[in-house]
């Protein structure tokens, strides 16, 4: 029984450490939290207004409303991060290098950009394997810039069942 009451004790003990430990860690990761957003505040308080940005830019790329978002007559124009929403066929340089070829949504010359290696393409060449070589495409990509030449990135793709 002695020895049931002292580990009982000790349990107790060893416990009520355990809890303070708890609470003494969170209290200073709060106070480390607290700190760092005050300094911050400060050096954004101390930062001269033309240097401050005048929004803060978003995580999240939305598609550009202005003439940047069509596809231009000379494809490197596009600028990296365009999100495109296109219509097209994927088809094979001679290097079998998977290509978008699609015309402009506001007209022009039909264009081909290289498409950039990602699972997305596996699926769409999947799609091409399994429906034929007359497979549409509507795509949703972004643009990138490498050494003066745009590729598409594909984000999202859908097989279109009709020939647009």
């Amino acid at each position: 029984m002695k020895n049931a009451a002292a580990d009982a004790k000790v349990h107790s003990r060893m416990t009520q450490r355990l809890k303070t430990f708890v609470f003494v860690s969170v209290a200073v990761g709060v106070f480390a939290l607290v700190k760092e957003s005050r300094s911050a505040a400060e050096q954004a308080q101390t930062r001269p207004a033309s240097s401050m940005p005048a929004s803060m830019p978003s995580n999240v790329l939305e598609p550009q409303t202005d003439a940047t978002t069509q596809p231009s007559e000379h494809p490197a124009d596009i600028r990296e991060g365009t999100i495109l929403d296109l219509i097209g066929q994927v088809v094979y340089s001679n290097k079998r290098q998977a290509m978008f070829r699609f015309k402009p949504p506001g007209g022009g010359e039909i264009q081909v950009l290289p498409l950039l290696p990602s699972q997305t393409l596996e699926r769409m060449e999947a799609a091409l394997q399994s429906a034929g070589s007359d497979t549409w495409f509507r795509i949703s990509a972004i643009a990138t810039v490498y050494q003066n030449h745009n590729y598409l990135r594909v984000r999202q793709a859908a097989v279109l069942l009709e020939k647009p």
